[in-house]
């Protein structure tokens, strides 16, 4: 998992990480966002997002992954196994 600056992602949402890794085919590239949403106002928190991309500790991280889970919502699939949409 990358961000959109090409950082990577997967140390600070373990909980999408372990979700991605039970996909199949393992040749998998997706393109989507990833949100934090806030249960009171039910939408998307942005600043929660932020901190979540902060917290390096890997105790803090599961912490934050319990307080503030994130949610991937795909809207591309460019890639699967064999099959590459980028290129026909």
């Amino acid at each position: 998992m990358l961000s959109r600056r090409g950082n990577p992602l997967e140390p600070c949402f373990p909980e999408i990480v372990r979700c991605l890794l039970d996909l199949t085919p393992k040749r998998l590239v997706l393109d989507g966002e990833l949100v934090v949403v806030v249960e009171e106002a039910g939408k998307p928190n942005f600043d929660r997002l932020c901190r979540r991309t902060r917290t390096k500790k890997r105790l803090d991280v599961e912490h934050a992954a319990r307080a503030d889970p994130a949610v991937l919502f795909v809207f591309d699939l460019l890639v699967v196994g064999n099959r590459d949409s980028l290129h026909g």
